[in-house]
C-alpha cells in the first residue's frame, strides 16, 4: 500500500536525521550531547500551515476528511476483494549464498587483539578506554565513554592535550588528567573551562587488521548453541524464513495491488486531497532543508515527481484511504484499544524508536490506519487462492 509505505519511509526519515549526530563522538572526547542543539525537534504551532512551495505564503489548516462518518459509495465502488488468486514464488538459500551470509555474518564480529606485553602506552598506539570528565568533582554531562577506541597521533581530532594524557600507562591502571578546552569551543559553558577527565585503558592494540572468529569460535563464543552442527541448523533455517516472509508479503501487495485495479473512483473529495498534498509539500520541504537543497530540486532529484505528480500522487492516496475504509465498513474491521497500543508498541520497537516518540511523529489517525490495513489485508487473503510455485 503507497500510503502505508510513505508512512514508514518518513518515520525512518526522521530516526535517521534525529538520531545519527548521537552516535558519532565529536573531537574532545565526548558525544554529541555536549554540542548546542540547533533545529531541534520542535513542534510548531498547528493553527496554520505554511505552504512551503510559495515563500512567505500561509495556507489555514484543512479539516481531515471523516472516512467512518461520510458515505463513500458516492465516490467509489468496490471490485472484487473475495477469492483472488495470487501466484508467489518461494525460494530457498542457495550453498553459494548460505556461505556468503555466514561469511558476512562472521565479519561483523572480527577484532583486533590486544598485546599481552605488559608495557605503558606509547605514541602511535590504538587504546580501549574508558574516561569520564570532572568539573570541582562533579560530573561533567555526557562525557562518560565505556570501551571508546583512540588513537595517539597528531590531528588524532579530540582537542589538544586529550589524547596525550593516555601516553605512559598501563592497562587496568586508574589516572586522571587535566584538560582545557579551546576558548573558541563550539559548546559556550566548556569553551576556556579545565575538565578533570578520569580515565582507565583496557587494552593496548597491536594495529594489525582485524580477524574475524572461525565459525567454532563465534557459536561458543557469541552464542547459546551447544554445536556448530545446531547453529548452522537454526541460522540456515532463519534465512530461509526470512525468503518466506518476503514471498508472502509480495502476496499482500498483489492482493492490495488487485482491490486497487478492481475499484472504480467516481470523484474525490478535494479538500482531503488538497491536504494530503500540503502535508506532502511540508514533508519534502523538511527534507530538503536537511539535505541543503531548494524544495523542487529536492521534489525532482530526491522523489522523482514533479508538482504535478506530485498532486496525482496525492490523489492516488485519497483513493487508496477511501478504498480501504470502505473495506473496513463492509468488514467489520474494529480496532480496540489494547489492539491499537500492542501496535504502537510493535512499531516502536520495529524502528528503535519510543511508543511516546512514535505518537509525537504521528498522529493516532495515522497509527490506527496502518493497523487496520493489516487486518483487512489479513481477511481478505484468507479467502485468497495462493499458489506457491
Amino acid at each position: 500500500m503507497k500510503k502505508i509505505l510513505f508512512i514508514l519511509l518518513t518515520l525512518l526519515l526522521i530516526i535517521t536525521f534525529t538520531s545519527c549526530d548521537a552516535e558519532n563522538p565529536t573531537a574532545d572526547g565526548t558525544d554529541d550531547a555536549f554540542q548546542e542543539t540547533v533545529g531541534g525537534n520542535e513542534t510548531a504551532d498547528t493553527g496554520a500551515t505554511k505552504d512551503p512551495a510559495e515563500t512567505g505564503a500561509t495556507v489555514e489548516e484543512i479539516p481531515a476528511f471523516d472516512y467512518l462518518a461520510n458515505d463513500l459509495t458516492p465516490y467509489i465502488t468496490l471490485g472484487q476483494y473475495e477469492g483472488l488468486t495470487v501466484t508467489v514464488k518461494i525460494e530457498t538459500v542457495t550453498d553459494e549464498e548460505y556461505a556468503a551470509y555466514l561469511e558476512e555474518l562472521l565479519n561483523e564480529y572480527a577484532y583486533t587483539p590486544f598485546i599481552s606485553d605488559d608495557r605503558e602506552s606509547v605514541t602511535g598506539d590504538y587504546l580501549n578506554v574508558n574516561y569520564e570528565g570532572y568539573i570541582n568533582d562533579e560530573p561533567v554531562n555526557s562525557t562518560a565513554a565505556t570501551g571508546d577506541v583512540i588513537a595517539i597521533v597528531e590531528d588524532s581530532g579530540y582537542i589538544p592535550g586529550f589524547v596525550e594524557g593516555f601516553l605512559g600507562h598501563k592497562v587496568g591502571e586508574d589516572f586522571s588528567f587535566d584538560v582545557t578546552f579551546p576558548e573558541d569551543y563550539g559548546n559556550s559553558d566548556l569553551a576556556g573551562v579545565t575538565v578533570t577527565f578520569k580515565c582507565k585503558i583496557n587494552g593496548i592494540y597491536d594495529g594489525t587488521e582485524a580477524i574475524a572468529p572461525t565459525l567454532e569460535e563465534f557459536v561458543a563464543d557469541y552464542t547459546d548453541f551447544e554445536t556448530v552442527e545446531d547453529f548452522e541448523e537454526y541460522y540456515r533455517s532463519s534465512l530461509n524464513s526470512q525468503l518466506y516472509n518476503e514471498a508472502m508479503s509480495s502476496v499482500y501487495e498483489n492482493i492490495w495491488a488487485q482491490i486497487i485495479e478492481g475499484t472504480t473512483c467516481h470523484s474525490l473529495p478535494e479538500d482531503e486531497v488538497e491536504r494530503i498534498y500540503q502535508m506532502h509539500v511540508e514533508s519534502y520541504t523538511m527534507y530538503a532543508e536537511m539535505y541543503g537543497v531548494d524544495y523542487e530540486t529536492f521534489l525532482t532529484q530526491y522523489v522523482g515527481l514533479d508538482d504535478a505528480g506530485l498532486r496525482a500522487m496525492s490523489e492516488s492516496y485519497v483513493q487508496e484511504d477511501m478504498t480501504l475504509y470502505q473495506l473496513v465498513k463492509e468488514l467489520g474491521v474494529e480496532i480496540t484499544d489494547e489492539e491499537f497500543n500492542a501496535g504502537c508498541e510493535f512499531y516502536a520497537e520495529q524502528y528503535g524508536v519510543t511508543v511516546e516518540e512514535l505518537l509525537s511523529y504521528y498522529d493516532k489517525e495515522t497509527i490506527w490506519l496502518s493497523l487496520a490495513y493489516e487486518e483487512v489485508i489479513t481477511i481478505v487473503s484468507e479467502s485468497a487462492e495462493i499458489i506457491e510455485e
